[in-house]
């Protein structure tokens, strides 16, 4: 979804019994280096809707959950015997 917090980007959660609760429009995105990985979270903190109360002038309304998976490839046997040898 786009930016704005209008009702097309509202997520949505779903139970889905034995297989777990699933969330409607969340956002998924590659990254390959740690700058990738800070850009995403401020480009994130930039849409969260803040509202002023009477107890805290930047309190949020809303929540953001930030899943890491890695994937890492191990070297092929072949390319790992060749670069020992060097």
């Amino acid at each position: 979804g786009g930016s704005g917090g209008g009702a097309s980007d509202e997520l949505r959660l779903f139970d889905h019994g034995k297989q777990g609760v699933r969330v409607s429009n969340l956002e998924e995105r590659a990254v390959r280096s740690a700058d990738d990985i800070s850009e995403v979270l401020q480009r994130s903190a930039a849409r969260r809707q803040t509202a002023a109360t009477h107890l805290n002038d930047a309190s949020s309304r809303s929540h953001s959950i930030f899943t890491i998976t890695l994937h890492m490839k191990e070297p092929s046997k072949g390319a790992a015997d060749a670069a020992a040898d060097e």
